[in-house]
């Protein structure tokens, strides 16, 4: 078996394979050997053969990160794909739009999907409304994946795929079984090559991780098999610990929380805001069509450009952001309110404000017009007074910010 990378001899290394994110690598490599040379640079392709001679030949296509030479070996870390996943994106937001364009999206800072072993059900997954927040691309694809119950990884042709279901299929090739530790979920096996992946079973035992290692002073290569935990329960003290930063990381953003934002304007049939948040974790291009909740049923507002209000997200769910609590008293153009009995302004007992407005008028209506046959002096005097009185009813304009339909 020989094992290279971009042709020269690899030493000793190891290769870690999850169920999710990128495979990773540390490699001692022989820059002496006298193999076709191809530059080993930080960010730069490198492939990583196992071969045999006899049977197809295994390559992990990734990207060095980091490393050094020193008297003719080059020791450093390698992941797969393009190694762009650490990106940071800005933060946007989606109407009406699938996985699938999320994906594309996010994967335009240089990693390719695996159209071939993608599901097709995860690019076709419908998103009435989307928000991918600031942070590293590689955070906007677990999120999106949690959204679906799916993990996404980067296989070892170095391309990126999304399962929404990871079917486990059985292993293939042959092994020898060396341990078994249950209380780690751990199987450690001899074998002639990276034969066994994540996401594949040995038995009923579902492979959930897999480190593949060699060594110089060892020729033979080891693969040490992480079992899934039936509660779904990261296994081993370094995966307990690596779940919690993982954890830690991807929720910096709490959905919990109010995050003012300023009115940029207006639908003026749907009444949905166009919202542009003080956040530039959340705020990308801005939000829109978010819904005011006012707080009482039948009330709809027009507010102006420039208007301070809060972001809150229902449920917690960042694909419901909706905005209620204007913060400093900004002003609004209009409000309706639609009761449907009546509507109370103070008052006791309760008063329909409309109804006795236009009882007073009409009845004033009658006084004036009977006033002519009063007797004695014709009623003018009085007839007179009402007139006075009612050239100082307010008008039309003065009431006019009180309107009855």
């Amino acid at each position: 078996m020989t094992i290279t990378a971009n042709n020269f001899d690899v030493i000793s290394g190891e290769i870690r394979e999850s169920l999710r994110g990128p495979w990773t690598a540390k490699l001692e490599i022989d820059l002496d050997s006298e193999r076709l040379e191809t530059p080993i640079a930080v960010d730069s392709p490198i492939t990583i053969v196992f071969d045999d001679g006899l049977t197809p030949a295994v390559t992990f296509i990734g990207t060095v990160k980091r490393g050094a030479e020193d008297e003719g070996i080059w020791t450093g870390t390698v992941v797969g794909g393009a190694g762009k996943l650490r990106t940071i994106l800005e933060a946007k937001y989606y109407n009406a739009g699938t996985a699938g364009l999320v994906i594309t999206d996010i994967l335009a800072v240089g990693e390719v999907l695996d159209a071939v072993n993608t599901d097709p059900t995860v690019l076709a997954y419908a998103l009435a409304r989307w928000g991918r927040q600031k942070g590293e691309a590689r955070l906007a694809l677990t999120r999106l994946a949690k959204e679906f119950n799916g993990v996404w990884r980067i296989g070892r042709n170095g391309l990126v795929v999304f399962k929404q279901v990871d079917l486990f299929p059985p292993a293939i090739g042959e092994f020898d079984e060396v341990d078994r530790n249950p209380n780690l979920g751990e199987i450690i096996i001899a074998v002639d090559g990276p034969v066994v992946e994540p996401a594949t079973t040995l038995g009923t035992d579902k492979i959930a991780e897999v480190i593949t290692k060699w060594d110089v002073d060892d020729p033979d290569i080891v693969q040490i098999l992480t079992v899934e935990d039936p509660d779904a329960k990261p296994r081993g003290a370094a995966a307990v610990w690596a779940a919690k930063i993982r954890k830690a990381v991807e929720s910096d953003i709490n959905y919990s929380q109010f995050y003012p934002a300023t009115v940029v304007k207006q639908n003026p049939v749907t009444l949905g805001l166009e919202l542009m948040p003080d956040d530039e974790r959340i705020r990308g291009g801005g939000l829109s069509e978010i819904q005011i909740r006012h707080g009482l049923p039948g009330v709809k507002v027009k507010v102006t450009p420039g208007a301070r209000v809060n972001i809150f997200f229902e449920d917690g769910d960042p694909k419901k952001p909706a905005a209620a609590l204007w913060p400093d008293g900004s002003a609004c153009l209009e409000i309706t309110i639609n009761p449907s009995v009546f509507l109370n302004l103070a008052g006791d007992p309760p008063t329909d404000f409309v109804t006795l407005a236009n009882a007073i008028t009409t009845s004033l209506i009658a006084i004036i017009t009977a006033a002519p046959v009063l007797p004695t002096d014709g009623g003018l005097a009085f007839q007179g007074g009402l007139i006075t009185g009612l050239a100082a009813w307010p008008s039309a304009i003065q009431s006019n910010k009180v309107r009855s339909s």
